[in-house]
């Protein structure tokens, strides 16, 4: 039975498969982990129990207010206040390296630690190594460039979507298609500076940067007064994608 302080204890917003970080590319070892982060801050990496048809918990970390630079906090809360995630996008290249966005609308490159620590079920320190300048609201989509391994997207409850480099904290690029929330944006597999999003007014947009960094040169009408929560490139036919 998993006791209470090995659960989350509210609404989980993010559920996520990832190949083994802890495997260093050792062979015999890509076995696959699931990640799942909740409104209480906590990010939870859990294995499947072979022929038990349950999971097992073997690392949970969270999200501290205490790691984020003063000048970066958005409220005043105490550091070891919890923030809540509300997206996870996980690097192509470092399987390690992920970022999370939070309700309170801040962006954070994490990081977790080399090996699961199955004997304790107290989350470890906060995973949080860089911050990035925050949106104005929560963070709903985090998507990680599967063509340059520190390009970031970023989009949220303020109607934008943020291009981030990995290694400055302000964004070099932000894009307002348009009123409403986005509440997804994921790069394309196929063209390295194509995306796409999910918009609250009820629509599925691509931008491509080459053609215009302002402006959506598609947009794919869902219906009026009916949010799209959620969009995804299909990885076996390039040109589509499923809302």
């Amino acid at each position: 039975e998993r006791g209470r302080e090995e659960v989350h204890k509210e609404p989980v917003s993010q559920i996520q498969w990832i190949l083994n970080p802890y495997s260093k590319g050792e062979p015999g070892k890509t076995k696959f982990y699931l990640v799942s982060a909740g409104n209480d801050g906590r990010i939870l990496i859990w294995d499947i129990v072979p022929r038990q048809s349950k999971l097992k918990l073997i690392d949970s970390y969270v999200l501290l207010t205490q790691s984020v630079p003063r000048r970066l906090r958005i409220s005043k809360a105490r550091g070891d206040t919890p923030m809540g995630a509300t997206s996870l996008a996980f690097s192509h290249e470092n399987r390690s390296l992920f970022i999370a966005g939070t309700e309170g609308g801040g962006v954070f490159k994490c990081s977790l630690l080399e090996d699961p620590q199955t004997d304790s079920v107290q989350p470890r320190s906060s995973p949080i190594t860089f911050s990035f300048v925050p949106h104005h609201g929560p963070v709903y989509g985090a998507s990680c460039s599967p063509y340059h391994r520190n390009l970031l997207l970023t989009s949220g409850t303020d109607a934008t979507i943020r291009l981030y480099d990995m290694l400055q904290s302000k964004p070099i690029l932000t894009v307002e298609p348009g009123p409403g929330y986005i509440f997804k944006t994921q790069w394309s597999p196929a063209r390295p500076l194509v995306f796409g999003a999910a918009t609250g007014d009820g629509n599925v947009i691509i931008c491509d940067l080459k053609a215009s960094q302002i402006a959506p040169v598609l947009k794919l009408e869902h219906g009026k007064d009916k949010p799209v929560y959620s969009m995804e490139f299909n990885t076996k036919r390039y040109g589509r994608c499923d809302e």
